[in-house]
């Protein structure tokens, strides 16, 4: 019972923990409620209670000096659980807060973006007393946040001392033309040539309801399986119907994680980045897929003094066990050296502001 749950549990096991408590006790937890109740102890007594309030949106992560916050953005519905081997990492002795995404509850007709999001983090800020110069990281979309955080804080006076995205994730509406169209026809293409023995096989296709599926119904969710890239790039994000396009979508979560997923879906979707000028960090996965070197070449051109920095893993793996930490104390010796006369981070190898060849592709891409 005293077990601390961030020591016991994983974003994974975690979550399965909700959806089973759900299930059993109609309760819905919070994904963050480890940062609330740290025991299993304490979160027991709290259900026992009936007192299981809504978290607050500025969470403490772990204490310090508060004169030198760093503001860390968690990937999807920001589940901090999953940064807690880059946490482990950070030699930081100033205060970590997390900010939990808001629940908008926006209609259809005028959904929730990233704007939305921003304008709330700034009012949490300036309501908790944050109007100093703060830290910023975020990872996966919670990169998307922290640096559109980045700008309206920088444009309200207020100084970003550094910012770090780690593999931030842009919708595929965001990409070029032909990025988008040379990675879409890549993949149609190693799909194609699986489609016979698809065909052939008499096992339903994956996430089909029953065996023995009709043979027209099967040929029906192969087609529309090739084609939903097609669907997903022309289909309005602000249509009911996107966030059930997307990869990640679910449908076997809670009710709240699902609400707040299809609002999370369609805030990407509906994001277009713009030029930032400001000195950043992105460290990108050196195992990532051709979806994220697109993702890369898109980025480039809108990120005019970023610092690329490769580091070992995939897009999933960047933060988790030792490439975790490994992360976590690069990016506080990074915040370590932060320079007297800038306050932005200064860095020998990378002083000319060139980057890895993918990235000044991605640049002269753009350009044209």
């Amino acid at each position: 019972m005293d077990d601390t749950i961030e020591d016991q549990f994983n974003v994974n096991r975690f979550l399965q923990l909700t959806e089973r408590f759900y299930a059993e006790t109609g309760i819905e937890l919070d994904v963050n409620s480890a940062f609330v109740w740290r025991s299993i102890g304490e979160l027991a007594e709290a259900v026992d209670r009936g007192s299981l309030p809504e978290l607050p949106k500025l969470l403490q992560l772990r204490d310090g000096d508060k004169s030198r916050p760093l503001i860390v953005f968690a990937g999807g519905l920001s589940c901090f659980l999953e940064l807690k081997d880059l946490l482990k990492g950070l030699d930081y002795d100033g205060v970590i807060y997390g900010i939990r995404l808001s629940q908008f509850n926006k209609d259809g007709s005028e959904p929730a973006r990233v704007c939305d999001e921003v304008k709330a983090c700034c009012e949490e800020l300036a309501s908790k007393g944050i109007t100093g110069p703060v830290s910023l990281v975020g990872y996966s979309f919670g990169g998307i946040f922290a640096l559109e955080l980045a700008r309206k804080l920088e444009e309200n006076g207020q100084e970003v001392r550094f910012l770090g995205l780690i593999d931030p994730l842009l919708s595929e509406h965001a990409w070029p033309w032909h990025i988008w169209a040379s990675h879409t026809f890549r993949i149609l293409m190693r799909q194609l040539r699986g489609v016979p023995g698809k065909l052939l096989n008499k096992k339903p296709l994956r996430g089909s309801p029953a065996r023995g599926v009709h043979t027209k119904r099967k040929h029906l969710q192969l087609l529309v399986h090739l084609l939903r890239p097609f669907f997903l790039r022309y289909c309005n994000p602000a249509w009911k119907i996107y966030p059930e396009l997307c990869a990640e979508w679910r449908e076997d979560r809670t009710p709240d994680y699902t609400r707040s997923g299809r609002q999370l879906l369609t805030m990407r979707g509906l994001y277009r980045p713009s030029a930032y000028s400001g000195d950043l960090v992105y460290y990108r996965a050196e195992g990532g897929t051709p979806i994220f070197q697109a993702q890369q070449k898109t980025w480039s051109p809108y990120l005019l003094n970023a610092e690329w920095v490769d580091r070992r893993g995939t897009h999933l793996s960047i933060i988790a066990g030792k490439n975790g930490v490994l992360l976590g104390r690069d990016i506080g010796n990074r915040m370590k050296s932060l320079s007297t006369t800038s306050g932005r981070v200064t860095s020998d190898k990378y002083a000319s502001g060139s980057a890895f060849p993918v990235f000044q592709q991605g640049v002269a891409d753009g350009a044209t």
